[in-house]
């Protein structure tokens, strides 16, 4: 059982945390993950926030070799959560786990290439804060 928890935490950490730039696993984490490790006492919030912010601060847009290795899944939510696209939103109060889905961000995706491409949305105001019971969803596309 435990190398189960610590090879689903090797896969979790680098797949939702960060990687390398070449894409292998930090050696970093495979020196801290142990048997005894109690993942249920670790805050896993501040650790994406914290990858975040120290993949943004490495991260060089303009260079083609620098490429994000950041929390990817993280950003896209946060980005199709807080923007409006005419054809695919969520309503007012939909929490963003709740509501995308694989099919809903293909969706959102193949609209927005075809429309001109990413960043293109009303970028939604923070007043629009989700509900407590996750509100009513609409459709996309």
């Amino acid at each position: 059982m435990a190398f189960f928890r610590t090879d689903f935490a090797l896969l979790f950490l680098t797949a939702m945390g960060s990687s390398q730039q070449n894409g292998y696993v930090k050696d970093k984490i495979l020196k801290r993950l142990t048997a005894e490790t109690r993942y249920e006492d670790y805050n896993w919030c501040e650790f994406i926030i914290e990858c975040l912010r120290k993949c943004k601060k490495k991260w060089r847009p303009s260079d083609p070799k620098c490429c994000w290795v950041g929390p990817l899944t993280v950003l896209t939510l946060l980005y199709v959560d807080c923007t409006q696209q005419p054809a695919c939103n969520t309503g007012v109060g939909v929490r963003a786990l709740h509501y995308w889905t694989k099919d809903l961000l293909t969706r959102r995706q193949d609209y927005e290439i075809a429309n001109g491409g990413f960043g293109r949305g009303r970028v939604k105001p923070l007043s629009e804060a989700p509900a407590e019971n996750g509100g009513a969803e609409q459709h996309c596309g």
